[in-house]
């Protein structure tokens, strides 16, 4: 499974230790993310997506209706 990734984890207060658990254990396990995903991620935290998120949710649920739909209909 290649490719780029990039990914975080958020814990409660009341989870710290397991926060401090995960950490130590991702410092070993985990190398640094590559630069064209650490800009793409500034882009992504830092700029507002809420117009084009609603857009994507509005058409992914249009697909997994239809899939759901023709898997439906397949079985009866």
């Amino acid at each position: 499974a290649g490719g780029w990734r990039l990914g975080n984890f958020a814990f409660p207060k009341e989870l710290k230790w397991l926060r401090n658990v995960m950490v130590a254990a991702a410092s070993e396990t985990f190398s640094s993310v590559s630069a064209p995903v650490q800009h793409a991620a500034i882009l992504a935290f830092h700029e507002d997506h809420e117009t084009g998120m609603k857009e994507y949710l509005s058409k992914a649920n249009r697909v997994l209706r239809l899939v759901a739909t023709f898997q439906l209909d397949c079985l009866r």
